[in-house]
């Protein structure tokens, strides 16, 4: 396997990466026409595409949030071309139109393919996000660059404990294997005392999981980590408190990983690798533009500096976004150049993040790992207005000790928190 799964694109030069951003950014533009949300914002806006030429011009187009994205996600497919035009077509336009895609030069986002999505991403309140078989073929090659960022080998034995569903995290640890020919099983969905009896039966080098599995898998010394080099790491924020406890309980299991944590956006249907001995998120330029814009004016900042997340998509089908806003908010910015550690000269994005949904959980998650009788917790997709933590207690005392926990984390307007026991 090359060091790089795709070298002459994750070690471009910067004017280069600006070049190709432009250009893919000028036809996904005039792409938008045929997306009903932008074509009406671009029309109410007085904002014709043609006039977008660069990446500079990003900051003319209005933002877009999760709200506008929730009221209506089926707005936001980007309609095929020849689907478009319903009526008959004459000779002139045809070629005009075969000029345009050639002089243009981007093809794969011009290229036709089946308007019926394959399947669909949820974000974390539950919205829909929709590829096509297009856009699938992208996530596959990304999860492939991903895993050679991340250090996989075909000689590993990785272990997938991300629960079953339509899950971000889920496939792109089973993609990230499968492009590499990489033995696999899936365990997540199977529940802990499963997953426990699958990691010890596989004895695996590789685990996908969110960091607060493993540590109640660390924490069970039931599983068999001894062979175990790589934990790939994504669902919850990775910081410092929990990092440090991570690392403490793996060696008291008699494992030292190295711990390759994930940036994972669902609105943008990717996940963004850290790299090993390296700083930051690896993105991917041929597919998205990242912005980096104070919170509160939302004007771009400089290089390394702190501020919210807004990328736009410059490539696909599907639910394509243009400017935005994530909500969450990297303190170490966007820094740009070559990776100390791999030499990608891709944009990368620095932690800490702080994300705009999750802290609760998390921050549960993380005190459950010191109360005594709790074997597992998993947070679960709320249920019309109440968020549910599904908790694996040993006896009604460990089950009363987690409400006690719950009851005195949570605000007034937040104590909905449910539990489920087994």
């Amino acid at each position: 396997m090359a060091q790089y799964w795709n070298p002459d694109m994750e070690k471009l030069d910067w004017k280069s990466i600006g070049d190709l951003q432009a250009r893919k950014l000028r036809a996904m533009v005039r792409m938008f026409r045929h997306q009903p949300f932008y074509s009406k914002m671009l029309r109410q806006s007085h904002i014709d595409p043609w006039d977008i030429e660069s990446c500079d011009d990003l900051r003319r187009l209005p933002f877009t949030t999760h709200e506008d994205l929730a009221s209506n996600p089926e707005s936001f497919i980007l309609t095929p071309v020849e689907k478009a035009y319903t009526g008959p077509r004459l000779m002139a336009s045809r070629f005009q139109y075969l000029f345009y895609d050639t002089l243009v030069g981007n093809s794969r986002i011009r290229q036709i393919d089946e308007y019926y999505p394959v399947t669909t991403f949820d974000t974390a309140n539950g919205v829909p996000i929709y590829l096509s078989k297009f856009d699938m073929g992208i996530f596959k090659e990304l999860c492939g660059r991903a895993a050679a960022c991340a250090g996989l080998m075909q000689v590993d034995r990785c272990l997938n404990a991300h629960p079953y569903g339509q899950s971000i995290d889920f496939w792109h640890s089973h993609y990230m294997a499968m492009m590499l020919r990489i033995f696999s099983i899936s365990a997540g969905q199977a529940g802990p005392r499963e997953g426990l009896l699958a990691a010890k039966r596989l004895n695996p080098t590789v685990v996908a999981c969110d960091p607060h599995y493993l540590c109640f898998v660390a924490k069970a010394s039931e599983a068999e980590f001894s062979s175990l080099r790589i934990a790939l790491l994504s669902g919850s924020t990775l910081d410092g408190p929990l990092r440090s406890k991570l690392q403490g309980m793996l060696e008291k299991a008699g494992a030292s990983p190295v711990l390759v944590d994930s940036y994972a956006v669902p609105e943008c249907r990717q996940s963004f690798p850290g790299c090993p001995g390296g700083t930051g998120y690896h993105t991917y330029p041929d597919v998205h533009i990242w912005e980096c814009v104070d919170v509160k004016t939302g004007e771009p900042v400089g290089p390394g500096e702190r501020g919210e997340l807004v990328f736009t998509s410059i490539d696909g089908r599907g639910t394509a976004l243009l400017r935005y806003r994530t909500g969450d908010i990297a303190e170490g910015g966007i820094v740009y150049g070559e990776c100390e550690s791999c030499g990608r000269t891709v944009p990368r994005i620095v932690g800490p993040i702080q994300k705009h949904t999750g802290s609760l959980a998390d921050e549960l998650m993380s005190a459950l790992l010191d109360v005594d009788g709790i074997r597992y917790a998993q947070p679960v997709r709320a249920q019309g207005s109440k968020p549910m933590l599904r908790v694996w207690a040993e006896g009604p005392e460990a089950r009363e000790r987690a409400r006690s926990l719950a009851s005195r984390l949570c605000k007034a307007e937040d104590n909905l928190l449910t539990f489920e026991s087994q």
